[in-house]
């Protein structure tokens, strides 16, 4: 079986503040929508805030992530893991120094 040649992207954020919508979050969002309008499966993993609400409007597959603290290394594992066997991306990106 052949597999699929066109890679699946997933953008990965943390947003530290729940009301927070700031450049970093703008950007992740923009270059997510770009690289879905050029037909690419593309996908978001954040955690609940305000950009999470946001990725949802601009209708991108969103994978909420329950990670209570950026500093929480087995929850964040955890649930990115559980995000990688669902999306089963081929690229990975984050803008966020702690994913």
């Amino acid at each position: 079986m052949q597999k699929n040649l066109v890679p699946r992207i997933l953008q990965i954020n943390f947003s530290d503040e729940e009301k927070l919508f700031g450049g970093l979050e703008k950007i992740m969002l923009e270059i997510a929508r770009g690289i879905r309008d050029r037909g690419y499966p593309t996908a978001v993993a954040i955690n609940e805030c305000y950009t999470l609400a946001e990725a949802r409007k601009t209708g991108l597959a969103v994978f909420p992530l329950r990670i209570p603290s950026k500093r929480n290394i087995p929850a964040a594992f955890s649930e990115l893991s559980r995000v990688f066997r669902e999306f089963q991306p081929d690229i990975v990106h984050s803008h966020h120094r702690y994913m």
